[in-house]
Order: C-alpha cells, then sequence, then structure tokens
C-alpha cells in the first residue's frame, strides 16, 4: 500500500531545460498521475508549481485518474502552470503533520481528502491547521461504516436490523473475534469505540465492560487506515471468521474483487447495518493560502464534479454525499441499497472522548508489584477458605501475569521485616518489560522469572512495614516514570502495618499528596486480602494518588479486581474510593 510515493516541494521553481533534473520530474510524474505530460510538458510556461494532493487510499484511484486528465490540459494562472499530483496518504499521518508531531513529515498538501471531516475538526485545533485549513469542506461521496461478516454465519441478526451490542464480548452466540482499525489510525475504529461507550454508559460498571471490549479489540486492532478485507478472510471466508467494522466501500470491494491485482470470489460476506449508524464524508479540504494554489484547487474540485468522476466515485462503490447508490452498490450482493437508518458523522468531539478511553485502556502498563509476606499473611483468607492469604495473592500475581501481555513493563519486591531488617522490602525481579526481543541483546522473558519468582514466594514473618515500602516504592516508580505507560505499584497486602513502620499513616498520606504529579501520574492500586480493620486507612493512601482499594476474601474475585483496576485508568488523575 503506498504511503505518499513521491513528495516534490511546490516552492521548487524549474525552468525549462534540457537537463537531468527535468528527466527526473518527467519520471516522478510518470508515477504519481501526470503521465500525459508527456505531450505537453510545459514549454512557454514562466513557472510550474505542483497541486499536491493527499487523499486517503480508498478514493486515491480516482482522483489519480482525475489527475491525469487535469494534468493533460493544465491551467495556467498569471504565466504560473499547475500540474496535480495525488498521493496516497492516512489521514492520521497527515493530521500529525499538521501539529507537528515528532517524526513526522513537515510538508502539508495543498488539498487534503482524509476519510471524515472528523478529521479535519481535529486537524483545525491545531495552530497550523487553523491557519490553513478551509472551513467549510464539501463531501465528495460518503460510505456508512457497517460490521462485514461471513455470509454464511450463523447467530448474527438481521443484516438490516443490527445493533451495536453485537461488537461486544460474548454477546453473540458462538462468540466471534473483532477487527477493527485502531482508533488512532481510522474513524471507523473510532466510532466502534465511541458505539460501544454510548452502549454500556459512563458510570463504574460501565467503565468495566469497557475495558473488556478494548482488551478483546486491541491485540488484533489494525494499525493501518484501512483494513484489507482479503487478509482477514481469504477468498472463502469460513462461516466462523471474525466481524469487521469497516466502511461499506470495503465491503463492496471485496465482494466485487475489484482489487488492482485482479479479481477474488464474490459476494462472500455481508454488511451488518447497526441502528445508530455512522459514515465517512470524505471531504474536499483547500490546506493552502498560496493564491495560485486557491485557484488550482477550486479547478480541481470542479473537475471531480464532473458527471464522469462523481460516476467513478459511485462505480468503486462509494454513495453520493446525500447517501444515494449507484449501479455497483445496487447490484452488488451482501450490501443494502438503501440504508436502514440515517447515517451520521462523528464529530471531531466524540472523535477525541473515544480516542481517550481507547488510548487510556490500550495504553501499555509500567507496574511494580508489592508482595506482603509478613506474618498476618500466613493467616486464613476467611473461616470460608483456610488456604492462607499469602497463597491467594500468590495466585493473584500468576493470573495478574497471564493477563498483560509482552508490551508491559513489571517488577517484584518483596515486603515485611523478616525481608530485610533495614528497609522491610527487597527487589527480587528488576522493573522492565516482560519480553524483551530486541535485536543484538540476549532474549529475556521475564514473565517467566515472575512466575519462577512467585513459585518460591514464602511467609518471611514479622511485622509487614508497609506504609515504609509503600513510600519508597512509590519513590521508585516515580524516579523511573516512562511516559506513555500507566505508571502504577500494585501492592498485594494482609492490608494492616500495625505500627511496624517508622512513619505512619498519616505521614504517608502527607507524603504522597506532595508527590503526587496529575501531569505525570502513578498511582496505587491496593488488593487486600480478608478482614480489613485499617480500611479506611488504605483507602487514604490509595485517595492521595487517585489510586484505588480493593478488598476481597473471596479468590474467585481476582480476575474481576483486575479487570476493575484497569479500567480506573479512565478517571485518573481525579478517582476516589
Amino acid at each position: 500500500m503506498a504511503t505518499g510515493r513521491h513528495r516534490i516541494d511546490p516552492r521548487t521553481r524549474r525552468r525549462v531545460a534540457i537537463t537531468v533534473a527535468t528527466a527526473t520530474a518527467v519520471a516522478v510524474l510518470l508515477v504519481a498521475g501526470g503521465a500525459a505530460l508527456l505531450s505537453r510538458w510545459p514549454f512557454g510556461c514562466g513557472e510550474t508549481r505542483y497541486l499536491r494532493v493527499a487523499a486517503t487510499v480508498s478514493m486515491a484511484p480516482v482522483l489519480q485518474e482525475a489527475a491525469r486528465e487535469f494534468n493533460d490540459d493544465p491551467p495556467t494562472y498569471g504565466g504560473v502552470c499547475v500540474y496535480a499530483q495525488v498521493n496516497e496518504a492516512q489521514s492520521a499521518t497527515v493530521l500529525n503533520g499538521l501539529a507537528g508531531a515528532a517524526g513526522t513529515d513537515p510538508a502539508v498538501p495543498d488539498v487534503w481528502i482524509p476519510e471524515s471531516s472528523g478529521w479535519v475538526e481535529l486537524a483545525r485545533t491545531s495552530e497550523r491547521g487553523a491557519e490553513v485549513l478551509s472551513t467549510s469542506p464539501v463531501p465528495l461521496a460518503t460510505s456508512p461504516i457497517v460490521v462485514a461478516a461471513p455470509a454464511s454465519a450463523d447467530g448474527l441478526p438481521d443484516p438490516e436490523r443490527a445493533d451495536w451490542e453485537m461488537v461486544l464480548p460474548d454477546a453473540l452466540e458462538p462468540d466471534r473475534d473483532l477487527r477493527l482499525v485502531d482508533p488512532n489510525r481510522g474513524v471507523s475504529g473510532m466510532a466502534a469505540v465511541h458505539a460501544a461507550r454510548d452502549l454500556l454508559g459512563d458510570d463504574d460498571a460501565a467503565d468495566v465492560a469497557l475495558t473488556e471490549f478494548v482488551r478483546d479489540a486491541q491485540p488484533r486492532a489494525a494499525v493501518t487506515s484501512d483494513i484489507d478485507l482479503r487478509s482477514v478472510y481469504g477468498a472463502e471466508p469460513d462461516p466462523s471468521g471474525p466481524l469487521t467494522v469497516v466502511p461499506e466501500q470495503s465491503v463492496w470491494q471485496y465482494n466485487a474483487g475489484a482489487y488492482p491485482a485482479g479479481r477474488t470470489p464474490g459476494g462472500a460476506l455481508a454488511a451488518h447495518y447497526p441502528d445508530g449508524l455512522f459514515q465517512l464524508d470524505f471531504p474536499y479540504v483547500r490546506a493552502s493560502t498560496d493564491p495560485v494554489k486557491v485557484r488550482a484547487t477550486d479547478d480541481f474540485y470542479a473537475l471531480l464534479r464532473t458527471e464522469r468522476y462523481t460516476q467513478a466515485l459511485l462505480a468503486a462503490g462509494f454513495r453520493t454525499p446525500e447517501g444515494e447508490p449507484g449501479a455497483a452498490l445496487r447490484s452488488a450482493g451482501g450490501l443494502a441499497e438503501d440504508l436502514p437508518f440515517p447515517a451520521t458523522g462523528l464529530p471531531g468531539s466524540d472523535l477525541v472522548d473515544a480516542l481517550f478511553d481507547w488510548n487510556q485502556l490500550a495504553m501499555p502498563t509500567r507496574a511494580l508489584i508489592l508482595a506482603d509476606v509478613s506474618e498476618q499473611t500466613g493467616e486464613p483468607l476467611s473461616d470460608s477458605d483456610s488456604r492462607s492469604r499469602l497463597e491467594i495473592a500468590v495466585d493473584a500475581a500468576r493470573l495478574g501475569l497471564r493477563l498483560f501481555p509482552d508490551d508491559t513493563d513489571m517488577g517484584l519486591w518483596l515486603f515485611a521485616d523478616g525481608v530485610d531488617a533495614d528497609d522491610g522490602h527487597s527487589e527480587v525481579v528488576e522493573l522492565g518489560p516482560l519480553r524483551d526481543d530486541d535485536p543484538g541483546t540476549e532474549r529475556d522473558d521475564r514473565r517467566e522469572r515472575l512466575l519462577d519468582a512467585a513459585d518460591g514466594i514464602a511467609v518471611e514473618g514479622g511485622g509487614s512495614r508497609l506504609y515504609d515500602t509503600l513510600l519508597d516504592g512509590y519513590e521508585e516508580a516515580t524516579e523511573n516514570f516512562h511516559a506513555g505507560r500507566v505508571n502504577s505499584l500494585i501492592v498485594l497486602t494482609a492490608g494492616r502495618d500495625g505500627g511496624s513502620s517508622d512513619i505512619t499513616g498519616d505521614e504517608l498520606v502527607e507524603e504522597l499528596s506532595e508527590r503526587f504529579d496529575p501531569q505525570r501520574p502513578v498511582t496505587l492500586f491496593i488488593i487486600a486480602f480478608g478482614d480489613q480493620g485499617e480500611r479506611s486507612d488504605l483507602e487514604r493512601i490509595a485517595d492521595a494518588t487517585s489510586g484505588t482499594v480493593y478488598v476481597t476474601d473471596d479468590a474467585s474475585e481476582i480476575g474481576d479486581i483486575f479487570v476493575n483496576a484497569i479500567s480506573r485508568r479512565l478517571c485518573v488523575p481525579d478517582c476516589s474510593n
């Protein structure tokens, strides 16, 4: 998939001469949609400029064909000849360039056709975007966001009576994997997250359910703006195949076999149209303030609105800006001719909310585990469960290690008087990636080391030194804070300090409150096992870091506790118990 094959600085002024530079420019334009220049190379042009058009991948072929026609008889503006050059560009890449994100191409196109006006709203929040982007972009076409599935699949709703609930975990029987574009890359992914949030609500239970949705979808999320359905379903979809959130045009392309490399068997996928239907609108956006480029932008748009290219977009599986299908969609299998529900765009504010939810829940974790091995951990969990609190804590640690993916940073300390008479804690496994496969270094499977360490944990005895250890662990985590990760301490404890520490609970709360930085938050997630006479103290300690306390005497609750803890990322730095 091309992503901006050739870029020519529009400020470059090429005088007509038979030189190596001229020959190179001809080759560039041949590739980028200017083959017709061979017959009309600009002899007599006082100056030549290039109208750089960045188009979303699915629409680029039609625009490149239009560029060839535009360049066959290039317009001249006061002696300046302008040639259109269309490149495929992911909307997120252009947005990042406008925002000046590190590592992105600082060049901004003269015309931008993203997949959705929502991208334009987001881009205009940047200083550069507000300066150069037109305020009233007009759509070239539309395509509703649908849920694709094998047409022969069982257990799915009527395609024209679907609901977004079908994308939630365990909503269908049989259950199916979900594929979507990473919301940071495409609006179809943002739409799925927004729909899930809208369906679930915004209370604590909804946060937990949304956490399960993101954890289910994130490992398979596509990192490009478009999903090639051939890579998901092959030539003949298996009836047990996954659900995929994509634009309707992608389903048409698959079913029609309309790929540049040739045809594939068609009519194998069904598009499900959820109630609460969203659509892409492919706006035509002027992104230059150069007077010559502005005039050329208007002329290129006028060409695109001629019958030839409006029909070309319909023939490529898009709908009109008003949502009407062309003959290609009408004759395709697996698609609805008339939309069963009104389709709307997603405003920028909704996209931002969806991105926040996704990024908070999908963000990699950096967690130091503090495991209590004091004499209190040897006590039974409850009257109905004779296993020791430490046994349950170790089981919780093992479960947590299975729940977190390889890109998690994790380490382990044990704490109690019996571990270290001076500090009350010792480092068993240093903080680092669960799995480190960096080239040129010896592979380090920290997950295995942590599991081995968990198998060897035993009661060491003495007081817990809980408060001292929490302060030392917090200092360690804040000094080694990693941006772009959720930094936290996970504390597995019997929940009692009992005066064993050098500091009091009140002093610990004061210290943590002073050290907590909302811009670089490190949070405490405390899981206390068994009856807790000191629960209120633990809650005050966690609150000082926007953290959470979970108290349980039921070992079966551990999995739910971890999911709840992850869902609390959505309220940091303003959480309270």
